[in-house]
């Protein structure tokens, strides 16, 4: 059964909001397959990467962002996070590349700033400005007191 599927088709730089559907630019038809059953991947991947490879270039690749150091010198975590690892592995695994290892950072960042919130004995309040008093994480101020995270 197909269906019309309308998109917006979008000019660069135009961000107002597009209520009317008469706005809408392009026509797509896409068929619902009731049938399809997804490709089961397994290990190792078609092109013969191992878990444990996989697993070696996610811990290896995002020990070494910025973000991760940030948090692990804050001691906001002890080492990478486990959730960041798991969802790198299995891009790997779904894609059959590597090209993808960046796009955990979002999920160690995650996981580094819920450890944050949670950390209330990381937090000190400080008076800035005129701004009044705000919680900053200790030992997070630079010379001209304003709050840095990852110095």
């Amino acid at each position: 059964v197909g269906h019309q599927v309308k998109t917006v088709a979008w000019a660069a730089g135009r961000n107002d909001d597009v209520t009317d559907p008469d706005d809408y630019d392009d026509d797509y038809d896409f068929d619902f397959d009731s049938t399809f059953i997804p490709v089961a991947t397994t290990w190792p991947t078609h092109s013969g990467i191992t878990r444990d490879q996989a697993v070696k270039v996610c811990q290896d690749s995002l020990r070494e962002t910025s973000v991760a150091r940030g948090c692990i010198r804050a001691g906001l975590m002890p080492d990478i996070g486990d959730d960041a690892v798991r969802v790198c592995v299995e891009d790997i695994k779904l894609m059959d590349s590597t090209k993808w290892v960046d796009e955990s950072i979002a999920v160690l960042l995650d996981d580094c700033e819920r450890n944050a919130a949670k950390s209330l004995d990381l937090w000190q309040p400080v008076t800035i400005g005129d701004q009044g008093v705000r919680p900053v994480m200790r030992g997070r101020m630079n010379a001209q007191m304003q709050p840095q995270m990852f110095v």
